[in-house]
């Protein structure tokens, strides 16, 4: 007797309504001293949470969970990389808010990247820092699961970032992606950074340009995603 494979179970069930769709596009992440590009960032109209609010404005009560969304970002954005030729690695996908702790965020992960054909390695997925905060103690159980499976990790810091960066999360943790715009506002971003840094992680802006370059560096960043030509 042969089982149904359970990525297909997560994929294709008929009888929850899909969120709305929303355009994908890429753009590149650069070293801002060399113009090196070191990978790229899968971007979306709208995130899961935006998309899912307008779904029950909308009347819909069965909507695709954290995790069927997952999987299913990853296997469109695996395929338009491969259809478009966009070569740069890894490709960065910001996950749910409760992608984290969704039993079946893993498997349905791998499922969208097998559905592909495309190599886990390539992918970073990057949790929300509200979501590994409020996982406390078991977050990195929850990131293991990703981690283990050959998923490169993040930490996406733009609105807050106050999750520990113990032992395990600084073994594992990939890159931290922060806001130009706000850093100095989040709380001991000085010491994080640094400590962040210390550990070899990446930390990479959003809404910098490449004049931003020096005092950027200054402050332990580097990279930035698709930077202003200026100001």
């Amino acid at each position: 007797m042969t089982l149904a494979s359970p990525f297909k179970v997560i994929a294709n069930d008929n009888k929850v309504a899909p969120i709305r769709e929303s355009k994908i596009r890429f753009a590149r992440i650069h070293d801002l001293k060399s113009g090196e590009v070191i990978g790229a960032d899968a971007q979306t109209e709208t995130s899961y949470e935006e998309a899912a609010l307008f779904g029950f404005a909308a009347g819909k009560t069965n909507l695709e969970s954290p995790a069927q969304w997952l999987g299913n970002q990853i296997e469109r954005v695996g395929r338009l990389a491969n259809e478009s030729g966009m070569d740069a690695r890894p490709i960065s996908i910001v996950a749910p808010l409760a992608a984290l702790t969704h039993p079946d965020a893993p498997m349905a992960a791998e499922a969208g990247a097998r559905r592909a054909n495309i190599c886990l390695q390539e992918f970073r997925i990057e949790f929300p820092d509200a979501a590994i905060y409020e996982a406390e103690d078991i977050a990195p159980a929850y990131i293991e699961s990703f981690y283990s499976r050959g998923f490169r990790v993040g930490i996406d810091a733009r609105q807050s970032w106050k999750s520990p960066f113990g032992a395990y999360m600084s073994s594992v943790v990939e890159a931290v992606r922060l806001d130009a715009r706000t850093i100095s506002d989040l709380p001991r971003s000085s010491d994080r950074i640094e400590n962040a840094y210390g550990s070899g992680a990446i930390l990479f802006v959003e809404n910098a340009a490449w004049q931003d370059a020096e005092d950027l560096s200054n402050q332990g960043i580097q990279y930035a995603v698709n930077p202003r030509l200026n100001g």
